[in-house]
């Protein structure tokens, strides 16, 4: 039963005494509609009112906000190689220091994505956007390999956590969930691939340091697009982000999926431009080549978004990433590199948004999407920290193995997931 008056429109005293008490119990917090054969019916109204955002600009500034959370993804292979160049750092050091970052997002957005709820997603956004502006200029500044460490973390916790809990969970949110995350995919590919193009040929004449501050002028523009996301705060009880993670049920299954899949992409693609360096490119041909290869996932993106693709390419694309990674990380052939590079970054995006469709859609658990992100940074994480561990600059097979391996984890989780929607 309703705390409020329940009336039905009769003479007109009792009508005014209706709407009176009504209108003292709501505290013009409600809107009231009557209906001359029902009764009448509550509508909540804010109580500001909210600046109206058109749907397109929304998901255009969410897919903006998004790639600045993944921009260090993005780029690593050029940030990782111009810092051990200029810094003299070791592959396990420099694991260490994209490991740091992404380590800040997974930490976000397991331990502080109910500040979603709490702050609203404009002043998340901008908190995300000032933190990792601030983070990247100060990357620039720093020498030591303890003070680096630092800083990304900081990036990572502060900055890309809110960006990436913002842009996941409203747009996972959106109808056609599998698409619009196709289109976020597509989008990262394509800023990516231009990112890694200019930062490669700046990291020629600019080194690390030039680096850093080209990363700083791009996140700035993210002020905008933060401007545009919604400011309202929600008032729903979310679930214990922890406690959640911890039960066996499916929807946890294909979080561990994504972790373990993102183990792979990230312990390949970590070190790509210092493979591309082993077999003989030098740092703007390796930089534009790896441009070449992100680019080109935007073929996969562009397969999901545009055409009803089946859920079972969440598990086709473990087996294609598996073999292209593989083979770029073993060849020595420049082509081969190319053409297996392209492979793994077609297989990243169209694995991606079927998986969170898988977990939204399909499984239903659409509370658990703040969680994506830190089960994605997770894996993103951990894969360089193992890679670095088990590589040297031209010796990648224990990297291969590590690839294979968290992708046969994966395989079996998406599996849990697909076989459980089917009813098998």
């Amino acid at each position: 039963m309703s705390n409020y008056p329940c009336f039905s429109t009769g003479s007109l005293e009792q009508l005014q005494l209706g709407l009176h008490s009504a209108h003292r119990k709501l505290r013009a917090d409600a809107i009231f509609r009557f209906d001359g054969h029902q009764q009448s019916r509550y509508f909540p109204r804010p109580m500001h009112r909210e600046w109206q955002i058109n749907p397109s600009s929304l998901v255009a500034a969410l897919i903006f906000l998004g790639i600045l959370g993944r921009l260090i993804e993005l780029v690593l292979p050029v940030f990782v190689a111009a810092a051990g160049r200029d810094l003299s750092f070791s592959n396990d050091t420099l694991g260490i220091i994209a490991g740091a970052e992404l380590i800040g997002t997974v930490v976000f957005s397991l331990f502080c994505a109910k500040s979603l709820s709490l702050l609203g997603a404009r002043t998340l956004a901008c908190i995300g956007v000032v933190c990792l502006t601030l983070g990247n200029f100060l990357t620039g500044l720093a020498h030591g390999a303890g003070s680096l460490i630092g800083l990304r973390f900081l990036a990572g916790l502060l900055g890309e956590g809110p960006l990436l809990v913002v842009a996941v969970t409203l747009l996972g949110q959106q109808k056609n969930a599998s698409r619009v995350y196709a289109l976020f995919m597509g989008s990262q590919m394509i800023i990516g691939g231009l990112a890694l193009a200019l930062l490669g040929w700046i990291d020629s004449f600019a080194g690390f340091r030039g680096v850093s501050f080209s990363m700083t002028a791009l996140t700035i523009a993210g002020l905008a697009a933060a401007l545009l996301t919604p400011s309202q705060k929600s008032t729903a009880k979310a679930e214990p982000p922890l406690d959640r993670m911890f039960q066996t049920d499916v929807a946890t299954l294909v979080l561990i999926g994504m972790a373990s899949f993102h183990i792979s992409v990230a312990a390949a693609w970590t070190f790509m431009q210092q493979k591309g360096a082993f077999i003989g490119l030098d740092e703007a041909a390796s930089g534009a080549l790896l441009a070449i290869m992100l680019s080109g996932g935007l073929f996969g993106a562009a397969y999901v978004a545009l055409l009803q693709t089946g859920r079972v390419w969440v598990l086709i694309s473990c087996a294609t990433l598996a073999l292209s990674a593989t083979a770029a990380l073993l060849t020595n052939s420049p082509v081969v590199y190319a053409i297996a590079g392209t492979c793994l970054m077609i297989s990243w995006n169209i694995a991606v948004p079927h998986q969170i469709a898988q977990l939204g859609e399909d499984i239903g658990a659409k509370r658990r999407l703040a969680l994506v992100p830190g089960a994605q940074g997770l894996g993103l994480a951990a894969g360089p920290v193992l890679a670095g561990h088990i590589s040297a600059p031209g010796q990648y097979t224990g990297v291969a193995c590590l690839v294979a391996l968290s992708l046969a984890v994966a395989y079996f989780c998406f599996w849990m997931g697909y076989k459980s929607v089917r009813g098998d």
